[in-house]
């Protein structure tokens, strides 16, 4: 199985510039034979190239979550780093999202058996991404529905106009 989902997501917490109570998560899961760590280290060696550009430094840094085993929190250098940063607080790198591979009672729980299948999992903040990657100093301008914001990301713009039924998009 190989599987990504979008959705959006909310946290009892408080918004800052750095990250939002409300989100767009993007989770990913992939359970087949043969699939390690090395499969994951190259997904997150892939997103970090397509959105920072090749060679951009990252890392990653052990991480508890409750479905993976050993889990990874993915880091990249501060893309603004300089003196007194408040992107990285002095740390030099940012964390972008999180992966691992699944606990075998995860598996177990999904119908699979986890001595013929290995389960990676891996997610990721699509929000945090583009204030990152597009130079946003505040990730709660995303979500105040300003459409001269989304004009500032004109790759990203779809056209607009009938649909295959005829009716107009929204």
């Amino acid at each position: 199985m190989r599987t990504l989902l979008v959705g959006t997501c909310f946290r009892n917490e408080l918004s800052s510039p750095y990250s939002g109570s409300q989100f767009t998560q993007v989770d990913g899961l992939v359970v087949q034979p043969g699939t390690g760590l090395p499969d994951l280290m190259g997904l997150f060696d892939r997103l970090v190239s397509g959105l920072f550009g090749r060679g951009h430094p990252w890392r990653v840094r052990r991480g508890d979550y409750p479905f993976a085993s050993p889990g990874f929190a993915v880091e990249v250098a501060c893309p603004r780093c300089g003196p007194g940063c408040d992107e990285c607080e002095g740390r030099g790198h940012v964390e972008i999202g999180a992966g691992g591979m699944l606990r075998d009672d995860v598996l177990t729980a999904g119908g699979y058996d986890p001595d013929r299948v290995v389960g990676l999992s891996f997610g990721c903040s699509v929000e945090r991404l583009m204030r990152l990657t597009h130079g946003l100093t505040d990730i709660r301008e995303l979500l105040v529905n300003d459409p001269r914001l989304l004009e500032q990301f004109d790759h990203a713009c779809l056209p607009v106009g009938p649909s295959e039924k005829g009716t107009d998009r929204p």
